[in-house]
């Protein structure tokens, strides 16, 4: 069809209506891709602004390990990781250590306690027996009366 100033105009046919819509259709995807990867690198800056700030690297490590994270990192900022994450596992040790100390420490309170309560115990024990051993004694002694006396020196005769 031509125009009025002789330019020649094309109307859509339902193929190139198509390949039209096809494009926009990829345009759209590929800009909501661009969006996600540019959103995706920002929460990546910003938690390694957290670790150099003193975020939680053990959180970011768990939550990026699995994914494409460290792909993203130049050698400087993979050797700076690297460093952070052997400092915590330091602190990870040394804690672990002071935790272990202070278990074995509170063991011994606990042991020492219970020697003292057992100790404590065989001295009531014994003062019991010694006085068991002493009513015995003084039992004893009321068979030494003139009548036990007599009565054992007849016991000896015969």
């Amino acid at each position: 069809m031509f125009s009025s100033t002789g330019l020649l105009h094309q109307f859509c046919t339902a193929q190139s209506l198509r390949k039209i819509l096809d494009r926009y259709v990829l345009h759209v995807e590929g800009e909501a891709a661009i969006c996600n990867i540019a959103n995706e690198a920002k929460k990546t800056h910003d938690e390694l602004v957290d670790i150099r700030e003193g975020g939680s690297l053990l959180e970011m490590v768990e939550r990026k390990l699995e994914g494409q994270f460290i792909e993203f990192l130049n050698i400087t900022q993979l050797i700076q990781l690297e460093n952070h994450l052997y400092s915590l596992l330091r602190e990870t040790g040394n804690r672990k250590t002071r935790v272990v100390m202070d278990n074995v420490a509170a063991m011994k309170e606990k042991e020492k306690q219970v020697r003292q309560e057992n100790d404590a115990m065989e001295k009531k024990i014994a003062a019991r027996m010694d006085a068991e051993d002493g009513e015995r004694v003084n039992q004893g002694s009321h068979y030494n009366s003139p009548q036990a006396s007599l009565w054992n020196g007849l016991l000896h005769l015969f």
